[in-house]
């Protein structure tokens, strides 16, 4: 494997290690993880794995491009029934097009490097999908915390990301005192 692609993958991991750990801090905060970044953790260290076990550079891509459109596959299919289950409402029609459907250009992605669409430039078209996995997850995390797109529901003052900042003592009447 190319050094360089080596380092990348292994920037990729230890920028998904490290934002699982910042999510581990926020988790007092509010109830939402980055479990979803193992994904691309696990995405940066199945080339080199499979390089290990002798396979060409090539090969080694496309079968992790495999294994990484069968994954997201799974987490894309089950996503809606997931987030159904809990408050037992269908899913609204803006959570399907900015979760759902970037999920399946991901796993297509994935899938056409995997069947060997782009054979000549496996590594490249590989890593540029697995960066967009991560560029993906962390504006989904971010989104989930309410700090890049509020609940529609709030203001940007009354986002619950903002509540503490904008939280005031009542303000006392004079007819109140007396």
């Amino acid at each position: 494997m190319d050094p360089l692609v080596a380092a990348y993958l292994e920037t990729v991991a230890i920028l998904s290690m490290s934002f699982i750990g910042f999510s581990a801090i926020v988790i007092l905060l509010r109830q939402s993880d980055g479990r979803k970044l193992l994904i691309a953790i696990v995405g940066a260290l199945l080339p080199p794995l499979f390089e290990f076990w002798q396979l060409p550079p090539t090969a080694a891509f496309r079968l992790a491009s495999g294994f990484m459109a069968l994954v997201l596959f799974l987490c894309g299919a089950t996503v809606s029934a997931r987030r159904h289950a809990a408050p037992r409402q269908p899913t609204p029609l803006y959570f399907r097009l900015t979760i759902v459907t970037p999920v399946a250009l991901l796993v297509v992605a994935f899938a056409l490097v995997a069947f060997g669409f782009f054979d000549a430039h496996a590594e490249e078209a590989y890593l540029s999908v697995l960066s967009a996995v991560l560029v993906f997850f962390v504006i989904t995390w971010l989104r989930v915390l309410n700090l890049i797109q509020p609940a529609r529901s709030h203001t940007d003052t009354e986002s619950p990301a903002f509540a503490p900042m904008m939280r005031q003592e009542p303000e006392h009447s004079a007819a109140a005192e007396t």
